[in-house]
């Protein structure tokens, strides 16, 4: 499916970097709490894209604004490792931030069009394949890192590589996009609390964020610096990103089978679990086997928000999407700084649980408030095999 593979493309972008920061941290000379600084790059373009996102998916289509960028995303990532003062690399992740959020809209509005079609729940599975690419990203630059492969044309190769993997793809993409969702009969009633539920959505999009993007982001430094993994530090972010994997792989399966809510409830336990072990953990298998925990959890969360958002009634996909991704963004940047400062006049170790327990908090009473504003159910187009609510988000 061309969705899915745009899906792996995306994801192997943000992954193959990552487990590079601390090299990437060296080369610059930066202090934790100024590489905290610098990656709020990508959240600073994720702002400005999100502001504008219902706006080019209108006039474009999820079809045309997705291939306008996913054909470049590769080639700019391709220059981080080239970057030689602190302010160049903001400004990269910038317009990073600025692509990756025009890309990520329309991919999901495209993944939505794909489950309507088929009448069955694969948003987990599409954004399994998001975190195939990531977890492929992730060891392919944990192995580079480790044996000796240069930075530079580490990138460079992956960056040919998913080019190849766009151009293949990308003429069986759907052309139309789905039109909002509404009811002649009750729209002015909810109309008066479609504000609420955007704001709502940013915020739980804020919290997801956190829950994902702070392990990914920090968790070769946490092997490194707390746990001593030494040079094989980058295996913390291939455990997270595995987690992820096994998650949304299997994610549409327990969907069917435990219904919505009770699986959205076990995610959550799994992310506490894996957080608090990777705070109390001494030991880096330890450390491993609680990251894969947390990313076992996490792998649900986002599939199921991006299909509440787009599901809105009242709104179109790209509206819906488009609150969402503003908090994502924000949340992305407050997660760089207070991941920065907090690790910086403590340790990574504490820094992950702080933010762990507050966005956590965030994510349970957000979702609450997007289910009494909207009423909307993210339920695949088949019912549950067994008992459990398919309620709203």
């Amino acid at each position: 499916m061309a969705s899915g593979a745009l899906f792996f493309v995306n994801g192997m972008v943000y992954g193959n970097w990552l487990p590079r920061i601390p090299e990437l941290k060296d080369q610059l000379g930066l202090s934790n709490t100024n590489l905290g600084i610098t990656l709020l790059g990508g959240g600073i373009g994720g702002i400005v894209g999100s502001l504008l996102a219902s706006r080019v998916t209108k006039r474009l289509g999820s079809r045309r604004l997705l291939l306008r960028t996913i054909v470049p995303l590769p080639i700019v990532m391709a220059a981080i490792p080239f970057v030689g003062e602190a302010w160049m690399l903001l400004a990269l992740l910038s317009l990073i931030g600025l692509i990756d959020v025009w890309t990520d809209l329309a991919m999901n509005v495209q993944g939505v069009i794909a489950q309507e079609r088929l009448g069955r729940s694969i948003m987990n599975r599409l954004h399994g394949m998001w975190s195939v690419g990531f977890g492929s990203g992730t060891l392919v630059g944990s192995l580079a890192a480790g044996v000796g492969v240069s930075f530079r044309l580490q990138v460079v190769v992956v960056a040919l590589g998913l080019l190849a993997t766009v151009g293949l793809v990308s003429r069986s993409l759907e052309p139309n996009d789905p039109k909002p969702t509404t009811n002649a009969a009750d729209i002015p009633a909810r109309r008066r609390h479609l504000g609420l539920a955007a704001v709502a959505l940013a915020v739980a999009g804020a919290a997801a964020i956190a829950l994902e993007g702070a392990p990914n982001e920090w968790a070769a430094l946490l092997m490194r610096d707390d746990l001593n993994f030494g040079e094989w530090a980058g295996f913390g972010t291939v455990a997270f990103g595995f987690g992820m994997v096994v998650s949304r792989l299997g994610g549409d399966h327990a969907l069917e089978r435990l219904g919505d809510e009770l699986l959205f409830r076990l995610s959550l336990v799994l992310v506490f679990v894996g957080v608090s072990t990777v705070v109390l953990s001494n030991a880096a298998w330890l450390g491993l086997v609680a990251l894969f925990v947390s990313g076992l959890g996490q792998g649900v969360i986002f599939p199921r928000l991006y299909l509440v958002a787009a599901r809105v009634p009242g709104m179109s996909a790209g509206a819906g999407l488009g609150a969402m991704l503003i908090g994502l963004r924000v949340g992305g940047m407050a997660t760089a700084v207070a991941m920065g400062r907090i690790s910086q006049s403590s340790s990574v170790q504490t820094a992950l649980g702080i933010v762990g327990v507050v966005t956590l908090v965030l994510l349970v009473g957000s979702s609450a408030a997007v289910a009494r504003r909207t009423a909307v159910a993210p339920r695949p187009s088949v019912a549950p095999r067994a008992a459990g609510s398919t309620g709203a988000a």
